[in-house]
């Protein structure tokens, strides 16, 4: 089975003491019960990006889900347009900051993600380029994961 570089390094952060899981890549996924509960103080996604870059510590996500015959439509029609996320990184060496998570999946659950998470809960977004070796993302990643407490 072919995984993507996200998940190759969720995997490689298994000594982080944090629930781990990996969601199905498509729309409309029964995410709901999954990930809007209350004990989640901090909640950081891991999504693939195309090749070349740094890993990028998303600031936004948007409205908008792109379809399979490539027309756009709102993921929640008459929501807001963008979302900032709450869950803040500073940059260090190979990363960098994006406020373009894409059309795809990752925004559209970065979207629905920011609608039914708690006021309590903060939220924040990186993209592991698809190119990027697992070790020095993961390294990376635990870095920035440090900066909120995360380790």
């Amino acid at each position: 089975m072919r995984t993507n570089r996200s998940q190759d390094v969720l995997h490689a952060l298994s000594d982080i003491q944090a629930d781990k899981m990996v969601l199905p890549v498509g729309y409309d996924e029964p995410i709901y019960s999954t990930l809007a509960k209350p004990h989640h103080k901090i909640i950081v996604g891991l999504g693939q990006w195309p090749p070349g870059g740094g890993v990028r510590i998303e600031r936004a996500t948007y409205n908008l889900k792109r379809l399979d015959d490539g027309n756009m439509v709102e993921i929640e029609p008459g929501g807001l347009s963008r979302l900032p996320v709450d869950l803040m990184f500073e940059p260090i060496e190979g990363s960098l900051l994006s406020e373009n998570p894409g059309e795809g999946v990752c925004n559209y659950l970065m979207y629905l993600l920011m609608k039914i998470k708690s006021e309590e809960t903060k939220f924040g977004f990186l993209h592991i380029p698809s190119d990027m070796k697992v070790d020095r993302a993961a390294t990376i990643v635990r870095e920035l994961l440090a900066q909120v407490g995360v380790q």
